[in-house]
């Protein structure tokens, strides 16, 4: 990443094309096979088709947040983008959660994901905007 940064700002800081062409050929005789093929997509246009949709993270984080639609869509409406909502609804986790099979990597983030406030679950009857749940930054 460090390697795609610093062609980023070679490339973006120089107005002579041989030193572009300079950094361009310092990158990909040292980047490894899998960078290269990402700097090319992202360069000529070409970016992977998304594995995930927009409607698949609405089902699954729903899903995993344990909630009625109704309360989820009341959240995603106050709040306003749906990678915030989701932010605020799943559930808190660590970073050892996230590894495959409890798979213990070296990693230089901390060990746990910030603690968010407490979930206003519970709610009866009141819509998200009603607790102020969402508009406060509490996870609905």
């Amino acid at each position: 990443m460090k390697q795609f940064a610093d062609l980023v700002i070679k490339l973006g800081t120089s107005t002579k094309t041989n030193e572009k062409l300079g950094a361009l050929s310092e990158y990909f005789s040292i980047a490894n096979d899998k960078d290269k093929v990402w700097v090319i997509a992202i360069f000529s246009g070409r970016r992977p088709k998304r594995a995930v949709n927009s409607t698949q993270l609405w089902t699954w984080c729903n899903e995993l947040a344990k909630l009625p639609d109704w309360l989820f869509e009341e959240c995603y409406h106050a709040v306003g983008d749906l990678g915030e909502t989701i932010a605020l609804l799943l559930p808190e986790m660590t970073i050892a959660d996230a590894r495959p099979n409890g798979s213990s990597g070296h990693s230089s983030r901390p060990d746990r994901i910030p603690a968010r406030s407490t979930p206003a679950i519970g709610i009866s009857g009141a819509t998200c905007s009603e607790a102020g749940a969402c508009r406060t930054r509490i996870a609905c």
